[in-house]
């Protein structure tokens, strides 16, 4: 069976109370597994204080035994991370938005996108990845689509998802 690599970085929306966007997530992929296609694992790169959250849901989720957590900023965790998965198939980014680019590029220097590897990310209007977009948008080694989306509890602000398919380094 094979394993299928799914990173989230960032659990702040549990934290903030948004943890229903994980779920309906970890459903999908729990459906993908069920099938027998995938044995998937998922890990997370959360700041300390909520560990403990991010845990709780995760568990009422049903996926408790399927998650790992690595706790600290992605610059000091990509060495355990190496250890554990060598590709990531999915790639959520969800976290500062300031860091987007430069995880990316971290993600992609230490070797962990592989062709096909997926890469969203959330709230690149709102608050705004001004710098992830337009790299988006220029670089060859991605295709990147671009969706339209509403700000949570916000309806009248829009805000922009993107959802990028690694075409391998160019």
């Amino acid at each position: 069976m094979a394993r299928f690599t799914f990173f989230l970085i960032g659990l702040l929306a549990i934290a903030a109370g948004g943890g229903s966007r994980l779920l309906p997530a970890s459903k999908c992929l729990q459906l993908r597994a069920l099938s027998g296609c995938y044995d998937f694992y998922r890990r997370y790169v959360i700041i300390p204080e909520n560990v403990k959250i991010a845990k709780e849901v995760v568990a009422f989720a049903g996926l408790g035994q399927r998650v790992e957590f690595l706790v600290g900023v992605l610059s000091n965790v990509t060495k355990d991370l190496k250890a554990r998965a060598h590709n990531l198939d999915m790639v959520f980014l969800d976290h500062d938005k300031s860091f987007y680019l430069s995880d990316l590029k971290l993600l992609i220097s230490e070797g962990f996108l592989k062709q096909g590897s997926v890469v969203i990310a959330d709230n690149v209007l709102i608050p705004g990845a001004p710098d992830y977009l337009a790299f988006m948008e220029e670089s060859k080694d991605f295709v990147t689509k671009k969706h339209e989306t509403e700000v949570e509890y916000m309806k009248h602000l829009k805000d922009m998802v993107t959802v990028s398919i690694y075409q391998g380094a160019t």
